[in-house]
């Protein structure tokens, strides 16, 4: 039988530490600090976590569905993160570009 391989790519990478970082904001919020306003703050931070967890699960599919030489994905990975680091640096978080 055999065994679905990870492939890692820049956005794979990207996820990741977004993954993690967005876990403990959730069980911080649901489990340990959960008065007031934070067990809000951890059930959004639920939500995003599931919502990371698919498009992550969507990459993945993806990229071995592809086929292409790791170099090709990472070159055009590479250019899709430039592009929104670009995006959201003219834009100042607001959503108007220019």
């Amino acid at each position: 039988m055999q065994m679905n391989r990870i492939v890692i790519t820049p956005i794979f990478i990207l996820l990741v530490i977004i993954l993690f970082f967005s876990v403990i904001t959730t069980v911080n919020g649901l489990f340990i600090n959960s008065g007031g306003g934070n067990s809000l703050g951890g059930g959004l931070a639920l939500i995003f976590t599931l919502i990371i967890s698919a498009i992550l699960a969507a990459e993945q599919a993806i990229v071995k569905e592809v086929k292409r030489t790791p170099k090709v994905v990472w070159i055009a990975e590479l250019l899709i993160i430039s592009i929104a680091v670009v995006a959201i640096y003219l834009s100042g978080f607001d959503g108007s570009i220019g």
